[in-house]
């Protein structure tokens, strides 16, 4: 019986994913190897499509999440079902497990009462000085789903996406951000390229709108050592006068010091 709802629950979540040609390849094996009781073959599949880069939509995540729930079930790994579990539920909180045991609908509540909101991305954007300073960053992640936050900023060639989570960008400029998590999938969005958001206006009198900038706190090693030399050069600068000076003093005649003499006659 117990073998029976699982394959009803794990063909009922890949019955919810788009259709077979539009799904990632290990989805269908997956299943497979589930129905055929290839449990640790199962579970070790759908990590596969977890792991990678691209492949998956939230939709699709979200599907995975619940064969994986029912997987380790199968195994008798509850603390992997507690995982799988807060990881659908910080997708979509109102998530159900329909015909589930009491005891897995249990933990369905129990974690249901944790997660609040569900995972979101946040943009901050501040103009100073003639240029906008905009933040990004995650939010309710509570299942540690997020890999990275991306900005994209539409310039003269089209959207430009951009990583890190700070950004310096001229004022007036059109973004949006996204959430993204495992497979690839965009968990969260703030605006999108159809709806993109806009930093502020300068303030009047900022001068022309200039090019839009990168954040050097988002470069590579390079950039920050750069930034290292900018304050540590004027530093060996004084270092290097302050010697200079020292060794003339060592170095000079001392038959050319200067020694008190009286009193010159007056004619």
């Amino acid at each position: 019986m117990r073998s029976l709802f699982l394959a009803i629950v794990v063909g009922g979540s890949l019955a919810a994913t788009p259709p077979a040609a539009a799904q990632p390849a290990g989805l269908q094996a997956a299943a497979r190897q589930f129905r055929d009781g290839a449990f640790a073959d199962a579970e070790e599949t759908y990590q596969a499509l977890l792991a990678a880069d691209e492949g998956l939509d939230r939709s699709t995540l979200e599907s995975v999440y619940r064969a994986l729930t029912m997987v380790r079930r199968a195994l008798q790994d509850d603390a992997g079902v507690e995982r799988a579990l807060t990881a659908l539920l910080s997708l979509d909180p109102d998530a159900v497990l329909e015909d589930a045991p009491p005891s897995l609908g249990r933990v369905v509540e129990r974690l249901r009462e944790e997660i609040r909101a569900p995972v979101g991305v946040e943009v901050q954007s501040e103009v100073r000085g003639g240029e906008a300073r905009v933040t990004v960053r995650a939010t309710e992640d509570v299942a540690s789903l997020v890999r990275s936050v991306r900005l994209y900023v539409r310039e003269e060639e089209g959207w430009r996406a951009r990583s890190g989570d700070t950004h310096r960008l001229a004022p007036d400029t059109e973004y949006f951000a996204e959430a993204v998590g495992p497979g690839g999938a965009v968990l969260a969005s703030d605006g999108s390229a159809t709806d993109p958001r806009r930093t502020d206006p300068a303030p009047a009198g900022a001068g022309p709108r200039g090019p839009v900038a990168e954040d050097p706190s988002n470069e590579n090693d390079t950039a920050e050592g750069g930034s290292v030399w900018r304050w540590l050069g004027p530093v060996l600068g004084v270092l290097l006068v302050g010697a200079a000076v020292a060794l003339t003093l060592v170095l000079r005649d001392p038959t050319q010091t200067t020694r008190p003499t009286g009193p010159m006659p007056v004619p």
